[in-house]
């Protein structure tokens, strides 16, 4: 995986240091058939903050999100795979000390409500390892209009 994730979207504010994007993600299997009857399908809007481009955007313009694919790896890693292993970590090694499972369970439980309030202070330096810049969409592109014009306007 070496190319950047990217995600299409209309700009919806701007400020000084940045960008704010509507972008629609979908599933994977959002263009099944079957989608209507299957909950895996959905479609979700989000809001994206991106540092402001080099040339002029203004409200309402098609742009394209651009994500490193290496921040995507962090990113999993940070949510997902670093309180997994602090979790199961403080749950074996308590119970091996001689705590009981159910003591062992608490406080590996609370050991992990206490990495997410780290994450959760320390969000303003992971907002800025985080660069996500914007790129002009190429409006030639028939599946981009497609997907941009799913996301209503306001």
């Amino acid at each position: 995986m070496s190319e950047n994730i990217c995600r299409s979207g209309i700009v919806k504010k701007i400020t000084e240091d940045s960008v704010e994007v509507q972008v629609l993600v979908e599933s994977a299997c959002s263009g099944c058939h079957a989608k209507s009857a299957c909950p895996a399908g959905e479609m979700q809007e989000k809001v994206i903050y991106a540092m402001p481009p080099e040339w002029p955007v203004a409200v309402g313009d098609r742009v394209e999100v651009h994500l490193g694919p290496s921040l995507g790896y962090l990113a999993v890693s940070i949510a997902y795979l670093l309180p997994v292993v602090l979790l199961l970590a403080t749950l074996f090694t308590l119970s091996a000390i001689g705590f009981g499972d159910g003591w062992s369970a608490l406080l590996a439980l609370a050991v992990a409500v206490a990495y997410f309030g780290g994450v959760w202070l320390f969000r303003e330096r992971l907002q800025r390892k985080f660069k996500i810049t914007l790129g002009k969409t190429a409006t030639e592109n028939r599946d981009e209009w497609t997907f941009i014009n799913k996301i209503p306007k306001d």
